[in-house]
């Protein structure tokens, strides 16, 4: 979780933070189902089986709605970021340095990533 949560600070990206929440329900499927199969399918706990189905549907909608949320709130500050070059561009001032573009006296740049960072797409 902390990894998620660093990699949402460094990226600007906010909404990683949602994918570490959203793997909590398939973290407790999976211990239901090592319990189970711990005490070699005891029927005293046959209730860790739906138990273990309905963990492992609650985690798959939560990672399938973070993945969305990462995916849209990237697209966003794509667009941002363009638009921000684009009116640097225009008027010739330095803004979206956070996001890695550069807009000086109308020239647009892609300022160098770090060599730890994955370089961003921005075609």
């Amino acid at each position: 979780m902390r990894l998620i949560w660093a990699y949402a600070d460094v990226s600007g990206n906010k909404a990683w933070r949602g994918l570490s929440v959203a793997m909590v329900p398939s973290l407790a499927s999976g211990f239901a189902a090592c319990t189970f199969h711990l005490f070699y399918n005891a029927p005293d706990i046959n209730a860790l089986v739906p138990l273990q189905a309905l963990l492992t549907l609650t985690g798959n909608i939560a990672l399938g709605i973070a993945a969305w949320r990462i995916a849209s709130e990237g697209e966003r500050m794509t667009e941002t970021s363009m638009h921000e070059a684009s009116v640097a561009g225009a008027e010739g001032t330095m803004v979206g340095t956070e996001t890695g573009l550069v807009g000086v006296w109308g020239v647009a740049a892609v300022a160098p990533a770090p060599a730890w960072a994955p370089a961003p797409d921005l075609s």
